[in-house]
């Protein structure tokens, strides 16, 4: 007796197209915008888009604590002075 689904059908497309596929309806795409940096005290921002029009910062402390805080607007210049405030934070 076979069973409905005993086994995968054809595929008609290769691997490397369905992966591209994929990617293309399901993946983020994101943007770099802008970074900052300070050299006073190892902090760091970046500011990348989204494929929806947001602005997401990521703000880093030292290289050891990877992303330590965020924060996604709809404004670039929100998210660059949020990246810049945090950068300096610190300094001032």
């Amino acid at each position: 007796m076979n069973g409905k689904g005993s086994k995968r059908r054809p595929s008609q497309v290769d691997n490397e197209t369905l992966e591209n596929n994929w990617n293309n309806i399901f993946m983020k795409r994101v943007i770099d915008i802008s970074a900052f940096k300070s050299l006073e005290n190892n902090r760091y921002a970046d500011v990348v888009q989204s494929e929806h029009d947001e602005y997401t910062v990521h703000c880093y402390g030292d290289s050891s604590q990877g992303i330590v805080n965020s924060l996604t607007t709809k404004n670039l210049n929100v998210a660059e002075d949020y990246a810049e405030d945090w950068v300096e934070e610190v300094t001032r």
